[in-house]
């Protein structure tokens, strides 16, 4: 379920100046704005007296990191805006991770995307057993690489999203885990960096006189109610 939430801000063609596309989130599509698109992350803006700056990362669980900061002879240029939380711990709805905002192009080269967010998954057993090298993943993508072109700045990666178990018994001796992409690295000369993900959510639901519970490795490591 990698990437398989919100879409990340789409990427702007060449163009010297203006802002790239936020991150997609619950609230709908979304616009160029450097602020965030509630979860999804903030886009980078350009110009051609400072060059440009990295989309902020999508939220769910937690905030996504802003875009890099970009400093510029004597002026400070700030990246997008990371996506906020929403949603709530208790995963009565299961939310999709939100989208992490574009960073902007530059005149000769185009844009890039953001990162997918997370999808969500529910499980609902007697008995779960997940083995060694076996995984119950719901990451967000990370910001599309930019393959260091001069003046394009970084991608915000996607947030984690949702995985909800209920269930009588768990074993797991593999992974469990929504975190959020790596926001991508900067091209060359004067751009910054993407911001990363935040964490999605994950909650495990067990009665009290639960015979085997072994959780195993979980990322984020919260969320958990006995029946």
């Amino acid at each position: 379920m990698t990437g398989k939430g919100y879409f990340g801000g789409q990427p702007k063609a060449k163009e010297s100046s203006g802002i790239a596309y936020q991150g997609q989130s619950y609230t709908g599509n979304p616009t160029m704005s450097v602020n965030n698109n509630y979860g999804g992350g903030g886009a980078g803006h350009g110009s051609p007296k400072f060059g440009s700056t990295g989309g902020g990362g999508g939220g769910y669980g937690t905030r996504g990191d802003n875009g890099e900061t970009l400093k510029y002879r004597s002026n400070t240029f700030n990246g997008g805006i990371g996506g906020d939380t929403y949603g709530d711990p208790s995963l009565k709805v299961l939310h999709l991770g939100s989208g992490g905002g574009s960073g902007h192009p530059s005149y000769n080269y185009n844009g890039y995307k953001g990162g997918n967010g997370g999808g969500a998954i529910k499980i609902i057993t007697d008995k779960l057993v997940i083995e060694k090298n076996g995984w119950i993943i719901c990451d967000g993508e990370s910001g599309s690489f930019v393959r260091r072109q001069p003046l394009v700045s970084g991608n915000g990666g996607g947030s984690g999203g949702s995985i909800h178990i209920i269930c009588e018994q768990l074993e797991n001796d593999g992974v469990i885990r929504a975190k959020g992409g790596k926001g991508s690295d900067k091209g060359k000369y004067e751009c910054s960096n993407g911001g990363k993900g935040g964490y999605g959510r994950i909650r495990i639901d067990y009665p009290p006189n639960c015979p085997i519970f072994r959780p195993g490795t979980i990322e984020p490591e919260i969320g958990y109610s006995k029946w």
